[in-house]
């Protein structure tokens, strides 16, 4: 196996590389913000740069392996990287089929047209993603995640923020500790669990999937004409199901189980703070 080919290592990176229609480009820093997008070129441009007192610490390495672009951002010393002082920003733009992975110890992540798989991670910010033609992985441990026009499977968890996600065409897993979470317009199953919010759901096709909130109500809506095999529960507060229940095991204020309009694949809700409601849309 070839080692990796080291196009340039500075304080600061401006370059446009050359590249085949399909590549991925992977970015690994100690901190900072990160923003890519895509363009119908057949190149990809980088700019990476550090501001600030520390700045004359950070290094910068960009690397080749075949159809691997690796861009990497160290910074030198114990104390800057605990307490900031270097404001890196790296913005990179690439070909509408690569795939991108992403990962910051600190700062923010926004992705907006990636044609191939997106793979997003940071310790202390925020993930804003927008049109995304492929499987997308999500993860803060301190801030909001949102996504939108995801076409396949969407992973999405932090430890301390709301989670919005919107029309997704595969299934979803939301996960946070500290928020709400919302998830709108899903051609797919949706597993979505928050420790401390509420949570939104509707569903495009038959509804399918677990939603659960240790604090907070459940809302979920899907067409009237559409089926699924309910098990609804809380322990603090009500269950109303606007749905045409046609064979039931349950139906009481803090639980309703049974077929909704001839039933369908299982559909599992429960909260220990809050109503449900399954409204027809």
């Amino acid at each position: 196996m070839s080692e990796p080919r080291i196009i340039t290592e500075a304080e600061a990176i401006d370059r446009t590389i050359p590249a085949e229609p399909a590549g991925i480009l992977y970015i690994d820093l100690d901190r900072g913000a990160v923003a890519v997008s895509s363009h119908d070129a057949d190149e990809v441009t980088i700019e990476a740069r550090a501001r600030g007192w520390a700045s004359g610490l950070v290094r910068f390495r960009l690397s080749q392996d075949g159809q691997r672009l690796q861009l990497e951002g160290d910074v030198d010393g114990w104390f800057p990287k605990l307490f900031g002082g270097a404001r890196i920003a790296v913005r990179a733009c690439v070909p509408r089929r690569w795939s991108v992975e992403i990962r910051t110890a600190g700062g923010r992540i926004e992705a907006s047209e990636i044609g191939g798989e997106l793979g997003a991670e940071t310790s202390g910010g925020r993930i804003e993603v927008r049109r995304v033609d492929g499987r997308a992985l999500l993860r803060t441990s301190g801030g909001p995640i949102s996504a939108e026009e995801v076409n396949g499977d969407i992973r999405a968890r932090t430890s301390g923020g709301r989670i919005e996600l919107a029309y997704v065409n595969g299934d979803v897993e939301a996960r946070t500790s500290g928020g709400s979470i919302q998830v709108h317009g899903v051609r797919g199953e949706i597993d979505a669990r928050t420790s401390g919010g509420k949570v939104s759901a509707s569903f495009v096709d038959e509804p399918a999937g677990r939603l659960e909130s240790s604090g907070g109500s459940i809302h979920v809506v899907f067409r009237s004409e559409l089926g699924a095999r309910l098990d609804a529960r809380t322990s603090g507060g009500r269950v109303r199901v606007d749905h045409e229940i046609t064979s039931e095991c349950h139906n009481q204020p803090h639980r309703v189980t049974g077929d909704l309009n001839g039933g369908g694949l299982p559909l599992k809700i429960r909260t220990s703070g809050g109503s449900i409601h399954v409204e027809a849309g």
